[in-house]
């Protein structure tokens, strides 16, 4: 069987295949097995390893939460039942090279985050904006008008929608 390649998977914890132990130096450590969801690689198994020293600790208690640890108790994880993501890297010891999974990110993680993303309110009301700027932008160029439904969008679930009083033009 061929290597998984370096990239971001979809994963899941595989049940009951959590081992907890000592790395050489002596640090706790917990090894996970996981297994892809999704794509190509679907159905293909890696362990993660979380290290607990003063430098890692932080960030393998957040890889767990990700899985779906709740409660703050490590020896009592639960069931670990969240879809999140991982990201394998190619990585050569003794002359070897083997992927591994060098971080666990929430699901979907690994991609592109914005500070301060957009609401779906805030999205309509910006695309209204841009609308006749685009249509602008057309004709300048010579490119041929874009038919277009004057409607906006439909609200999502759980959004009012914009209010007239509230746009911003």
């Amino acid at each position: 069987m061929s290597m998984i390649p370096e990239g971001t998977y979809s994963a899941v914890v595989i049940e009951d295949d959590v081992q907890w132990g000592y790395t050489q130096k002596g640090n706790e450590q917990i090894a996970v097995g996981v297994r892809i969801t999704r794509g190509p690689h679907e159905g293909r198994q890696l362990a993660w390893r979380g290290y607990f020293t003063e430098k890692t600790e932080e960030r393998t208690l957040q890889s767990l939460r990700y899985m779906g640890w709740q409660g703050n108790n490590v020896t009592e994880l639960g069931p670990l039942t969240n879809e999140f993501s991982i990201v394998v890297k190619h990585e050569e010891y003794d002359g070897k090279t083997f992927a591994r999974i060098a971080w666990i990110n929430s699901a979907g993680g690994g991609r592109i985050k914005l500070q301060q993303p957009m609401d779906a309110k805030q999205l309509r009301q910006f695309a209204a904006t841009m609308k006749a700027k685009a249509a602008a932008i057309d004709e300048v160029d010579g490119a041929p008008p874009v038919e277009t439904s004057d409607e906006p969008p439909p609200a999502e679930d759980g959004d009012p929608g914009a209010d007239d009083d509230d746009a911003p033009f």
